[in-house]
């Protein structure tokens, strides 16, 4: 697991205790591909902080970060963030799935239905702390029985 500084102080507990938890009865679409969650992430919901927290933490180079800077030009952001993912991180990451502690889940969601998963072999991708970190993994990611 790749850890840097400025990480929440949530984010680094999931690190250490080498798992996090969601509730699918909330957010269940099941799609764990890396590329349509971040895709939809940006493009749909506005969430920028996954650009800043990949620059931050990997160094991802910024001329792809300006390719993607208009997301109406959705093919070229498209081919440059999928390009990023494949070939510039510390692992090659085909999926993600966002994760936070019990407590904020249940909190967040209002629901007892979580699951736990392992992030021992995934990078982070976005930190909102207590509202949850968006981890990349290489192979797709299972709950912990």
């Amino acid at each position: 697991m790749f850890a840097a500084p400025n990480l929440s102080k949530e984010c680094e507990r999931m690190i250490l205790n080498g798992f996090g938890y969601r509730s699918e009865a909330y957010s269940g679409s099941g799609e764990r591909r890396v590329l349509e969650v971040v895709m939809y992430e940006i493009t749909e919901l506005g969430n920028n902080d996954i650009i800043e927290t990949m620059t931050s933490l990997y160094g991802t180079d910024t001329h792809l970060w300006h390719e993607i800077s208009d997301p109406y030009d959705y093919n070229d952001f498209y081919l440059a963030m999928n390009h990023i993912l494949l070939h510039k991180l510390p692992i090659p990451v085909n999926y993600a799935l966002w994760l936070a502690n019990r407590d904020a889940v249940v909190e967040l969601y209002g629901t007892n239905l979580v699951q736990r998963y392992s992030v021992g072999q995934a990078i982070v991708l976005s930190d909102l702390g207590h509202d949850g970190v968006l981890f990349g993994y290489h192979s797709e990611p299972r709950p912990m029985i």
